[in-house]
């Protein structure tokens, strides 16, 4: 009985030592998560509006010149953050 209740024991540690990892896990997860959606935002509000390696770089084929603005970011310019099967449209939680 004695030896029963030690392998219980064990797993019951082994179990929360598993939860604890996973926790910590799942936070560096979501602070990877928040890195890359807020240098993704950073590089779609200053990247040139008439291109960059996201959109393409027809724009300067054109004569128009630049507002000086910063771009309004599109969910469907956010290639990295959309792609996270956790982070999803309005990034991680």
């Amino acid at each position: 009985m004695v030896q029963q209740s030690a392998a219980q024991e064990a797993c019951v540690e082994a179990l929360q030592a598993a939860e604890s990892k996973q926790r910590t896990t799942i936070q560096e997860l979501r602070n990877v998560e928040r890195q890359i959606y807020d240098l993704e935002s950073r590089y779609l509000e200053t990247a040139n509006p008439q291109g960059n390696a996201l959109k393409g770089y027809e724009g300067f084929l054109t004569l128009s010149g630049t507002s000086g603005r910063r771009a309004q970011i599109k969910p469907e310019d956010r290639l990295f953050s959309m792609s996270s099967v956790t982070g999803g449209p309005r990034g991680p939680a």
